[in-house]
């Protein structure tokens, strides 16, 4: 009784303690924003990898030297938040207005129309404060820089065209960085193994080092598996192999031509019988996820990103799967020598993958990413908007690469000869889709997802399970509320359109019309389609 009275004393103890520190913090902070004649700009974002935050935080001190030059008092503020929470605590703090100025904004996915991270249009519209009269101008903070007099926009590697809402018509935020795809691997274990063989470059030099790997861990009586996986990286890889068994494939279901594969019409054809999961490409990209799946550890598909992370570094495997975005983070924890390299997909003159390919990937179509938007109607947004330019400027993404290890995302900013690797691929051919294409199709293939791993030699029995729990199905749910969501975007979006008519018919209000048309003429043709094939009898919507 004694102990239990001494446990619970240490516990509310422990808990009133968190109270006061966190009452203090709210407290100081609130003193600390009341502070005469000195300006806060708060922003927020999700990204806890190594060395991202202190990077803001030099920064953050250097414009702070700015505008105190200039005679103004500025304190910034970063507010990192934990990427579980941050959709829950998004919400929260645009509904009760306490967000901050700035809030990192990630992309909106077209299958679900939510971004990961809980962004929807409808929120950026509400929400957001659009930025599309300053991007044409120059960044102030690039005179004197190769950069000056160029416009704001013209500035990025993408031109901007990932902070660009194709819905709304207008530029919402600015971005920091680009990402790609890697594999990392541990040098000295490799070197081990290998000796001064050079890392793999194509999928059969692949697979025999991972037979390798396996041989030599089982023969030494280790625990050594060739790559280290999670349900967050793993399907990061495998789809980037199976992507490349869709690229004939993809393009011949493109009847409009555009290039890039389409969901809509990726799915469509699977309701009119132009492809199903047993078609050769399919199954083929089945056999290649399987093959990469087996070099796993066991139970990858449970753990999470950073028990892949602890996997590695505890030199357990030689590979994982990482983006650009963990290159710091893993030097950081890793106790050895890290090596890079490229995806090793497969040749074209591959007798088993290479007829259903054009040639590798191509990550021209990457773009921009770590974008930061203003928040409609918070204090101070000029000086918040100031702070972004200073963020993009030449001098100050040169920086921001320096010190955090990620990719710049702004033109002729010099790149680190560590990060060369991660610089994109623009020769190849795009990847084109896979079996998740919205949140219906994605679940489905997600929930069967164990049979490719329960029976490795073949995907049949994937196949049978897939297409008897409803795979079509699936797909016309998708379809319906992509459908629905673009309506409604349409019908929000008339209202603007009238005031346009009304008060200016400029560039503004024939793009706006121009799009009103396009988004309603592909949603009528989907609700057409989907018509046709119910009154035909093949599905049921």
């Amino acid at each position: 009784m004694n102990r239990d009275k001494i446990l619970n004393t240490i516990g509310f103890s422990l808990l009133g303690l968190c109270f006061l520190f966190a009452l203090w913090n709210v407290a100081f902070r609130t003193v600390r924003e009341l502070e005469p004649g000195v300006v806060t700009i708060r922003f927020a974002h999700w990204q806890l990898e190594g060395g991202l935050r202190s990077t803001f935080d030099i920064l953050s001190r250097e414009y702070e030297k700015i505008c105190a030059a200039r005679g103004l008092k500025v304190r910034v503020e970063q507010q990192a938040i934990p990427e579980r929470v941050f959709p829950n605590w998004l919400v929260t703090q645009l509904v009760g207005g306490k967000a901050p100025q700035i809030i990192a904004i990630d992309n909106i996915t077209s299958g679900s129309g939510m971004s990961p991270k809980g962004m929807t249009t409808d929120r950026i519209a509400r929400y957001f404060e659009a930025i599309s009269a300053r991007v044409h101008e120059p960044n102030p903070y690039n005179i004197g820089t190769p950069l000056e007099g160029v416009p704001w926009c013209d500035t990025f590697v993408d031109g901007m065209s990932r902070s660009y809402d194709s819905n709304l018509l207008d530029y919402y935020s600015v971005p920091l960085s680009m990402y790609t795809f890697r594999l990392f691997y541990n040098k000295p274990l490799y070197r081990e193994i290998f000796g001064d063989a050079p890392p793999p470059t194509e999928y059969r030099e692949f697979l025999k080092a991972c037979a390798t790997i396996t041989a030599y861990g089982r023969a030494r009586g280790l625990n050594l598996v060739p790559i280290a996986g999670s349900k967050y990286n793993a399907p990061m890889l495998t789809d980037y192999f199976a992507g490349t068994q869709t690229q004939k494939l993809g393009r011949r279901l493109n009847r409009f031509n555009t290039l890039v594969s389409n969901d809509s019409e990726v799915m469509l054809a699977y309701l009119r019988g132009e492809w199903n999961v047993r078609s050769p490409e399919i199954t083929a990209s089945l056999r290649l996820l399987q093959s990469i799946n087996r070099n796993f550890q066991p139970g990858f598909q449970q753990v999470d990103r950073d028990s892949a992370t602890f996997y590695f570094v505890q030199e357990r495997c030689v590979f994982v799967s990482a983006g650009s975005w963990d290159n710091t983070s893993l030097r950081i924890q890793a106790p050895f020598d890290l090596g890079v390299c490229h995806i090793p997909v497969p040749a074209v003159s591959d007798p088993d993958y290479g007829r259903f390919m054009y040639g590798p990937p191509t990550e021209a179509a990457n773009g921009t990413a770590l974008a930061f938007g203003l928040v409609r109607g918070a204090a101070r947004s000029d000086l918040a908007l100031d702070f972004l330019h200073y963020l993009s400027s030449y001098h100050g993404n040169a920086l921001f690469s320096k010190h955090s290890g990620w990719l710049p995302s702004v033109i002729k900013v010099p790149v680190d000869e560590t990060l060369e690797v991660f610089e994109p691929v623009i020769d190849g051919y795009p990847n084109a889709f896979g079996l998740g294409m919205g949140t219906e199709t994605s679940r489905l293939r997600d929930n069967d997802y164990y049979l490719l791993q329960a029976f490795p030699d073949s995907p049949q029995k994937f196949q049978d399970v897939f297409e008897r729990n409803g795979y079509g199905k699936a797909c016309i749910g998708d379809l319906t509320s992509w459908q629905t969501r673009v309506l409604r975007i349409v019908t929000r979006q008339d209202t603007l359109l009238a005031a346009y008519y009304e008060r200016s018919r400029d560039r503004k209000f024939y793009e706006l019309i121009e799009q009103q048309i396009q988004q309603e003429q592909s949603a009528y043709m989907v609700d057409s389609e989907l018509s046709t094939l119910t009154k035909e009898n093949q599905w049921q919507r």
